[in-house]
């Protein structure tokens, strides 16, 4: 195959849909020479802000002298940003490489081959997630890397991610209700799901979570022998929230770190005030790292972190107007998408450009955000979950009177441009939010 017939060949498996369980991923790999167990990995499991804290380790990382291997799900720009290798580099801190189309062709080739022997041997056959987290561990070894940052797909326990052994640090973001229908209808429930990618004696950085779910983690890592360091966001000072960047302080756990515990002027680029507890997370995830053998410097932290962006994350793509992209689809982070915008935009409302997926908590989400809506323009995904802008809009008709239904993202934000525009002496802020899926044709269409 050749890369588009491997991505043709991905666009036919996609009718075995997203299934939860090891036995596939198992046998799947197992015929193809378990290539994970040859990897050292941090994973991470959460409803929010595994990406974001995800980057901030693998370039801290890379920063200190390690090539970094990271796989990430949803993408964004193209279908080759799923897998990445990031490294020092000469003329920067760090340089990030996406896997290349020949290689995704040739690893995609060898995996369908195994992928019809299953199928003949009558197991089930994988699905893409499935055949994807193959690739990944497949291009991580010849890329020789010494570490793999690995974002789950969803939960944790049965995500086809958790067939690793080798799990040097366990992180846990912020958890929250997502996926009810797979993981459970209980905050409980899920953090049992997401706290399954904790192995015997590893080590487990947790963001501070709801007590509920506190209590789930703290009973899993006392089941498993697992160190547990939970992050103290109180330990984070000093803040200054500017609209490029945040400064902060923070306190770390580990004494005698270079004869530093305090991290005075860290600074980040990405915005919201959950950045900056997904920055400290990172930090802990780091310094356990270094606990283990990992060599890292005060200096990596603070460089890795100054290099760190992340697309699509309440990221700012457009300074005039000024355009906010940000992927908000659940309540958590719709409440966090809502704080950002009080934080940057106190005294102003904005115009929201909004596309969901049928399946996620959209009225919450609207309910959560309207208060900041001016107007809000719907638009349609182009993804097969996509809930068209018609619907969108009548639920969004309860929360704000000046909704419009819009063909196409161009549209939208050609109106939203215009209406910014309109008779301000300072133009409205636009928001361009919802599923991660139409936030590429954004970018373009920006350019």
């Amino acid at each position: 195959m050749n890369y588009y017939d491997s991505m043709r060949y991905m666009d036919e498996v996609a009718k075995f849909g997203s299934v939860l369980g090891l036995e596939s991923i198992t046998e799947l790999l197992k015929r193809l020479g378990n290539p994970q167990d040859q990897l050292q990995f941090v994973h991470i499991a959460g409803t929010n802000g595994k990406g974001s804290t995800a980057a901030y380790v693998a370039n801290i990382m890379a920063v200190a002298g390690y090539r970094i291997g990271r796989y990430i799900s949803p993408t964004i720009r193209c279908y080759c940003e799923r897998i990445q290798i990031t490294s020092k580099a000469k003329s920067s801190n760090v340089e990030t490489i996406y896997i290349t189309e020949e290689a995704v062709a040739r690893h995609i080739t060898r995996i369908a081959d195994v992928c019809d022997e299953m199928a003949l041997d009558g197991n089930p056959h994988p699905t893409p997630f499935e055949i994807e987290t193959a690739m990944c561990f497949l291009e991580f070894i010849e890329q020789d890397c010494d570490l793999v940052v690995l974002e789950v797909g969803m939960g944790g326990r049965l995500d086809a991610t958790n067939i690793i052994k080798n799990t040097r640090v366990a992180t846990l973001t912020s958890i929250s209700m997502d996926h009810m229908q797979f993981l459970g209808d209980t905050l409980a429930k899920i953090a049992y799901e997401k706290a399954g990618i904790v192995k015997e004696n590893c080590k487990v950085v947790s963001y501070k979570q709801q007590p509920e779910a506190m209590e789930v983690i703290k009973s899993v890592c006392k089941e498993k022998d697992a160190e547990l360091l939970m992050t103290n966001f109180d330990a984070i000072q000093n803040i200054n929230y500017g609209i490029d960047k945040t400064v902060f302080d923070f306190t770390i756990a580990e004494k005698n770190f270079q004869n530093c515990n305090e991290l005075k002027n860290l600074k980040i680029h990405l915005l919201g005030k959950m950045q900056v507890k997904n920055a400290a997370v990172a930090i802990n995830t780091v310094l356990m790292l270094k606990n283990i053998g990992y060599e890292v410097t005060v200096e990596s932290i603070y460089a890795g972190l100054d290099v760190t962006s992340w697309n699509g994350r309440f990221e700012k793509i457009y300074d005039n107007p000024i355009i906010i992209l940000d992927g908000a689809h659940n309540e958590d982070s719709a409440y966090a998408l809502l704080e950002a915008l009080e934080l940057y935009f106190p005294k102003q409302e904005c115009i929201y450009v909004m596309g969901v997926l049928a399946d996620k908590e959209y009225e919450k989400v609207l309910a959560i955000t309207a208060e900041k809506a001016k107007s809000i323009y719907t638009i349609t995904p182009k993804n097969a979950r996509g809930l068209d802008a018609e619907s969108l809009a009548r639920c969004a008709m309860h929360y704000c009177g000046n909704v419009k239904v819009t063909s196409s993202v161009k549209e939208a934000l050609q109106l939203a441009i215009e209406e910014s525009d309109k008779g301000n002496r300072e133009k409205t802020p636009i928001i361009v939010f919802g599923s991660l899926s139409f936030h590429e044709e954004v970018y373009s269409v920006l350019k």
